[in-house]
C-alpha cells in the first residue's frame, strides 16, 4: 500500500496529493485539458469526483464543490501524516479551525481538513 492517495510514497511531513475543489468541473476539465493535456477520470462510485491523468499517471484530483461549501474553486495541498487524528487535535490546540473532521476513504487513508491560523486551506492525510 502506498502513502498517497496517487499511490506515490511519501514521507510524513511531504506534500503528496493535491486537488482542485471547484464549482463548475466542466469548464475546469475543459481549461486544463487545454492548457496541460491533462485527462480526467472519474473513479467508480464517485460522481462528484474525478482523477486528473497526465498521460497514464494520476497528478491530481477534483472534486465538484457545489453543494458542499461556498467561495471561490481552490486548490488544496494534502500533507503526509502518521495519525490524522492526532495532527488534527494538534492543530486545533495551535489555533486552527477544524474544517472537516477525520473522514476514512476505505483501502486508501483518512483525512482531515484544516484552516491555519491565518486563514490557509490545507488537508492531511494518514495513508491506510
Amino acid at each position: 500500500m502506498s502513502d498517497c492517495p496517487d499511490e506515490t510514497p511519501s514521507s510524513p511531513g511531504s506534500v503528496c496529493w493535491t486537488e482542485l475543489a471547484t464549482g463548475d468541473m466542466a469548464g475546469s476539465q475543459q481549461f486544463y485539458s487545454e492548457l496541460f493535456g491533462w485527462k480526467f477520470d472519474a473513479p467508480p462510485g464517485m460522481d462528484e469526483y474525478r482523477m486528473i491523468m497526465s498521460g497514464d499517471t494520476p497528478v491530481a484530483g477534483m472534486m465538484d464543490k457545489s453543494q458542499h461549501c461556498d467561495g471561490p474553486p481552490l486548490w488544496v495541498s494534502y500533507i503526509h501524516v502518521e495519525d490524522a487524528s492526532a495532527s488534527l487535535q494538534k492543530a486545533v490546540a495551535l489555533g486552527a479551525e477544524e474544517m472537516r473532521g477525520v473522514t476514512e476513504i476505505p483501502g486508501k487513508g483518512s483525512f482531515a481538513m484544516i484552516k491555519d491560523p491565518q486563514g490557509g486551506l490545507i488537508a492531511i492525510w494518514q495513508p491506510a
